[in-house]
C-alpha cells in the first residue's frame, strides 16, 4: 500500500516537472508562463503537501500578478 502512495507522489512530482518545463517557453510569449508556474506549483503543493513555494507566498504573487 505504501509504495503506491510513493508511486503516485512521483508520478503527480513527474507531472509538476514536465507542466513547468512547458511553461518555461509560455515566459517567452508575454510572461503568461509565469502564472501557468505560479498556479502548478500552488496545485503541487495542495495535492503533496510539500512546499516548493510556501503558500503564502504564492498567494501574493497571485495578488500581485
Amino acid at each position: 500500500m505504501l509504495d503506491r502512495v510513493y508511486a503516485m507522489e512521483a508520478l503527480v512530482t513527474v507531472l509538476f516537472l514536465v507542466l513547468v518545463t512547458a511553461s518555461l517557453v509560455f515566459i517567452f510569449f508575454g510572461g503568461f508562463g509565469n502564472l501557468l508556474i505560479l498556479i502548478f506549483s500552488f496545485a503541487y503543493s495542495l495535492i503533496t503537501e510539500f512546499e516548493i513555494i510556501p503558500v503564502k507566498v504564492l498567494i501574493s504573487l497571485a495578488v500581485i500578478y
